[in-house]
């Protein structure tokens, strides 16, 4: 008996190793990705996939985990994986010249494209509290793909929008816009996604001093550290 309920155990253990088709759950909201018939993905079938410096993004799930030396070997092959996505799915781009056959060998069973109600849900009409709002425009942050420079994304953008600030180290470009300028942006083939842009903190002031019983840094306190 004790046999059988250890071969039941390992089926279990190997049955939810396999891809599960479930939704797509994202900040923006809970999507269906369409199952993938032959489990196996062509270039007619990314045709409709939006496109940036010859590059295809869409969002596949895979019944085989590829390993960090396997996505390396496929990046070299024309398909580079950008994030893990929940649910067992992979944000993914396709150069032109991509060899499918390496990708094929992961079993795809399910594919779409990146589309515009994945970039975001920031509504011009229903921005928090925190956000940086005028009449007329709004801040938002524009989060390219990370395997694209902002230097190129920046170049792209649709004439008018004013890039007030760029970070390197979050990979964002901080626009200003307004409402339909916001709306052009969210169907701009280089974003991965689009939110608020909140002021920076200050702070309250410049003693340096901590709460912490004894832990007292640059006070006036003769006891204190400088």
């Amino acid at each position: 008996m004790r046999k059988i309920y250890l071969a039941l155990a390992l089926i279990t253990v190997f049955t939810v190793g396999g891809f599960t088709q479930n939704k797509l759950i994202i900040s923006t909201g809970e999507f269906s990705v369409p199952a993938l018939v032959d489990e196996n993905l062509s270039q007619d079938q990314i045709i409709d996939w939006p496109k940036f410096s010859g590059k295809s993004y869409g969002i596949v799930g895979l019944d085989k985990i590829p390993s960090t030396e396997e996505q390396s070997t496929l990046a070299e092959s024309g398909i580079e994986f950008i994030s893990y996505l929940p649910k067992g799915y992979y944000l993914i781009s396709i150069s032109g010249n991509a060899q499918f056959e390496s990708l094929a060998l992961f079993q795809v069973k399910s594919a779409a494209p990146y589309l515009d109600e994945f970039r975001s849900a920031v509504d011009f009409n229903a921005a928090p509290s925190r956000a940086v709002v005028d009449q007329d425009y709004v801040l938002v942050n524009a989060h390219p793909f990370s395997n694209l420079t902002l230097l190129s994304v920046r170049s792209a953008l649709p004439e008018g929008i004013e890039v007030v600030d760029t970070r390197e180290t979050y990979h964002h470009l901080t626009l200003k816009v307004n409402v339909d300028q916001l709306e052009s942006i969210k169907s701009h083939s280089a974003l991965q996604y689009i939110d608020w842009a909140y002021d920076y903190g200050e702070p309250e002031n410049y003693t340096g001093r901590t709460a912490h019983r004894g832990n007292v840094i640059s006070s006036e306190n003769s006891n204190g550290l400088n």
